[in-house]
């Protein structure tokens, strides 16, 4: 016979077995959007990847290069990728690893490009080939 604190855990157990199962689905639903996000900008279909973004969405891309960059919002992050694109010609990603929670997306990422216009790299046009490492962090993927 169980006691009594014993049986109420066993009884809480199918219920945190089901909130797993759902956190499960949401991680898998998170890793395809970003998934999503990642083909279109490999397309350079830009206008398809801002679709994945939330009105909220907070866009962070921490690099080691001086170019550490943070926008808050659909609008602001939309700026900045299209600007981001339009400065850049083959550009090529190789994934190193991606993972989730059930709140946010963690992709790591190299990125070898051309810079295509001056202004939003500190690289200079002439500059044949840039390559940066990136990590950005995707909240509240929904």
């Amino acid at each position: 016979m169980l006691s009594a604190q014993r049986q109420a855990v066993v009884e809480t157990m199918p219920g945190i077995r089901k909130a797993t199962d759902m956190d499960k689905d949401r991680i898998a639903q998170n890793l395809a959007a970003v998934e999503n996000h990642f083909h279109s900008e490999a397309l350079n279909e830009i206008e398809m990847a801002l679709e994945t973004f939330t009105d909220d969405i907070v866009w962070e891309a921490p690099a080691p290069n001086g170019l550490h960059r943070s926008f808050s919002g659909k609008e602001a992050a939309a700026r900045n990728y299209r600007e981001l694109f339009a400065s850049m010609r083959d550009v090529k990603f190789q994934f190193l690893q991606r993972f989730a929670t059930e709140d946010r997306v963690v992709d790591d990422s190299i990125v070898t490009f051309e810079v295509a216009k001056d202004g939003y790299w500190h690289f200079p046009r002439h500059c044949s080939k840039a390559t940066g490492f990136i990590q950005p962090v995707h909240d509240e993927v929904r």
